[in-house]
């Protein structure tokens, strides 16, 4: 099965109605790699070098050719994760774009809305604003790092979160949907709850549901709206 059949392979399968849909943010809703390579990569590669030098940069760069994820290296040499959050919260977000689409899509459907997120809240809320969110008013729950957390809930690939927010808003889980890129962090977790799952751009794991982007995902919905 080639790329494209592997996303496209369950698309005639009908999306369930959900009554709470649970959004990752990075590489899901936002997705501008020139921005991710500024202000993540570069912001991590700057506090690394100027806590660790040139070593720790190299310790950085072999975890992300490991597994793309080279922001766990900070831990592994003992750089806090407040250290690195400050300075995405503080960065310009000049590659992210207003997106009305996303926006006006959003709003039209009728759920409770989540965004979870391993980004500060705070620089979550910058994002949602800049592409024309009220975030505030468009999200029910926006969780995301924070004081005094160590690093990210969602590093942990819990089901802790996904349970939370079903309960909280007294649903069952395949009335939810958990919408992001990553099967490790934001769908595996949700999946094992038994909540729908669907993946955006990727193609690992077993999703309920795969997409190659999320206006492909909103389009797809609306056409099933009475």
């Amino acid at each position: 099965m080639n790329t494209n059949e592997a996303i496209y392979e369950r698309k005639e399968t009908i999306l369930p109605q959900p009554k709470a849909i649970i959004f990752d943010l990075d590489g899901t809703l936002v997705d501008v790699a020139q921005f991710y390579a500024d202000v993540y990569t570069g912001t991590l590669v700057e506090l690394v070098r100027s806590v660790k030098g040139e070593e720790g940069v190299k310790t950085l760069w072999e975890r992300e050719r490991l597994d793309g994820k080279g922001e766990l290296t900070l831990m592994a040499i003992g750089i806090p994760f407040r250290a690195w959050a400050q300075k995405l919260i503080d960065a310009p977000l000049g590659f992210v774009t207003p997106r009305p689409d996303i926006v006006a899509s959003i709003r039209a459907i009728s759920a409770r809305k989540v965004i979870f997120t391993g980004s500060p809240v705070g620089m979550a809320y910058r994002v949602l604003d800049r592409m024309g969110f009220a975030p505030r008013s468009d999200f029910d729950l926006i969780i995301g790092w924070k004081e005094p957390e160590l690093f990210p809930l969602k590093w942990n690939n819990s089901s802790f979160v996904f349970e939370s927010v079903t309960a909280l808003f007294d649903c069952d889980p395949k009335e939810v949907w958990s919408v992001g890129d990553s099967w490790e962090t934001d769908l595996e977790p949700a999946k094992r709850l038994g909540i729908t799952t669907i993946q955006i751009r990727k193609t690992i794991g077993s999703p309920d549901f795969r997409f190659p982007d999320i206006e492909t995902l909103f389009s797809t919905f609306q056409t099933q709206q009475p």
